[in-house]
């Protein structure tokens, strides 16, 4: 009988056999796999051991071949086959910090390019029970500072800091209106039509005042304390200044060239334990850049 061998990494440390085995198998039952376990066909380091056997970091994993594989993730292939530029911010052995392209969904189906996918063929983990993936959400029209997980310590730390409210996440956006000065929006958004309102903190700050096609527009900056979906949009609309170019929520058309939302910085703690940074800028995109001066508001960026 022909077998694969899977070894463990510092991130499987700890960790039980069976629930690394569900995780490289996971279309073959767990009774299946119990039943492999006790006639002596899935082994580590080469000898017999218990469904609740706990790994170490090194150890080696035999399970039969005719098992397959680790199953394939979504947008697959190298990542010079990838159809969009990604810019990598910064890169620790915790996490990786990217710039998003407009267009790019952060996670997506079979066959549709995402982020999460793209992460997945870019990145050769150190473990079995772990997969690199976006630690938060931007919209796919959205672009700037994406942060996304390289080991479990550093998802499980900044998953945790962005539920305290430790991560301060700054946005630059083109919006129509007149604002008169610096406004806390703090109120409750559906997630989808009918759900209950969950609790949303932006603040919104005009840097200065434009014209697009007649329309009065300003650029502003949004810093939030929360993560809702479509926060700063909805926000934005709500409040009578609805995103240049979101139709969605209300927005005038842009010559199909979509809003502009971009993800400017994400703020560290000073105390972290994954030696980030203070924080991390994303420059803002072209399009972008040239969408402020056909507004009339490109000298407010350097």
């Amino acid at each position: 009988m022909d077998f694969q061998r899977f070894k463990a990494g510092p991130d499987d440390a700890g960790r039980r056999t069976d629930r690394i085995l569900r995780r490289l198998f996971p279309d073959t039952p767990l009774s299946a796999l119990y039943s492999l376990i006790r006639r002596g066909l899935i082994r580590v380091n080469g000898k017999g051991v218990t469904p609740g056997f706990l790994l170490r970091g090194g150890d080696v994993i035999s399970a039969p071949a005719f098992l397959g594989g680790p199953e394939q993730k979504p947008g697959g292939g190298g990542p010079g086959d990838f159809p969009f530029v990604m810019e990598t911010l910064f890169c620790s052995r915790d996490l990786r910090i990217i710039a998003k392209p407009a267009g790019l969904c952060v996670h997506a189906g079979p066959g549709v390019p995402s982020v999460a996918g793209w992460l997945t063929s870019l990145e050769t983990p150190e473990s079995l029970a772990f997969v690199p993936a976006p630690l938060h959400r931007l919209d796919k029209g959205t672009t700037g500072a994406l942060v996304c997980s390289r080991s479990i310590r550093g998802a499980v730390w900044f998953s945790q800091a962005l539920r305290e409210r430790r991560i301060r996440k700054r946005y630059l956006a083109i919006a129509q209106g007149s604002p008169a000065g610096e406004e806390t929006w703090d109120e409750g958004l559906e997630r989808e039509s009918g759900s209950i309102p969950e609790r949303a903190v932006t603040v919104m700050r005009p840097l200065g005042k434009g014209a697009f096609l007649g329309l009065g527009v300003f650029l502003a900056e949004f810093t939030i304390g929360t993560g809702r979906k479509h926060q700063i949009r909805k926000h934005s609309a709500l409040h009578g200044f609805p995103l240049l170019g979101d139709s969605r929520y209300g927005g005038a058309g842009t010559g199909g060239q979509g809003y502009f939302l971009h993800g400017a910085e994400i703020a560290f703690p000073g105390d972290n334990p994954l030696g980030a940074p203070p924080s991390v800028s994303a420059p803002l995109p072209e399009a972008f850049r040239a969408m402020l001066e056909t507004c009339g508001l490109g000298g407010l960026l350097g």
